[in-house]
């Protein structure tokens, strides 16, 4: 099949966690979900269409670290626009909050899209490649615009290893029939949600196995992908 790779960074990033309110946390990758709309807002896909048009049988994408995840914290003022219709007339005082968010600093990450569809793969790799964008691509709020640049392409083969491989990607638990734990590496993994419904539900969730410190993570799994650079992913 073939994998389209691009890079995708910026100066902050915040893929919130959906059990988090007064305080918002983020996640270290981002969800699946929030590459469906990274991948939309590239190649122009409405917000009623793309969901549909990227979803679990139609795509596969992979998430790999290029920079350590880092956190910092940021307080942000918050406008009540309950208050006021109009933005202008908010109260200074009583319609302002200060919220502590979580974010991630300098995030970098590399992420390999296969499509179903030739014709959508087609116009995400031009897209890419000519560093162009329909809508602009943020890193989980529109206030953390993202930056992207083309890797390459790639044919991938799924195969089913009977030995360890060194897994580039974040790894579904699911597929892992056994991890060895190198010094060195930092383990973590997280439940993030990976499919939305037309109506914004999440529909599944997986937990994710990554090492923080963007280095591979050496596993016996159910299946992962050759790429041919000597590198192993995983779908989300």
């Amino acid at each position: 099949m073939p994998i389209v790779a691009f890079n995708l960074w910026g100066d902050y990033a915040h893929f919130r966690k959906y059990y988090t309110t007064t305080s918002p946390l983020t996640f270290s990758l981002p969800p699946r979900t929030a590459l469906m709309g990274i991948i939309g807002a590239i190649c122009g896909l409405k917000k009623e269409s793309y969901l549909a048009a990227l979803a679990h049988e139609s795509i596969g994408v992979a998430v790999s670290l290029i920079n350590p995840v880092a956190k910092v914290r940021i307080a942000e003022n918050l406008i009540n626009t309950k208050i006021a219709p109009l933005m202008a007339r908010i109260p200074s005082q009583s319609g302002h909050i200060q919220v502590r968010f979580e974010l991630l600093k300098n995030p970098c990450y590399r992420v390999y899209v296969s499509l179903k569809d030739a014709a959508l793969q087609s116009t995400l790799k031009e897209m890419l490649a000519a560093h162009r964008c329909v809508y602009t691509p943020y890193l989980g709020i529109s206030e953390l615009i993202a930056n992207f640049c083309f890797i390459g392409e790639y044919e991938a083969e799924a195969i089913t290893p009977d030995d360890y491989v060194n897994i580039r990607s974040a790894v579904n638990s699911d597929a892992i029939r056994d991890l060895s734990i190198e010094e060195g590496k930092e383990y973590f993994s997280e439940v993030v949600p990976c499919d939305m419904a037309d109506d914004r539900v999440v529909t599944r969730f997986s937990k994710i196995v990554y090492e923080r410190t963007a280095q591979p993570i050496r596993a016996m799994v159910t299946e992962c992908l050759d790429i041919g650079t000597g590198e192993y992913l995983a779908f989300l």
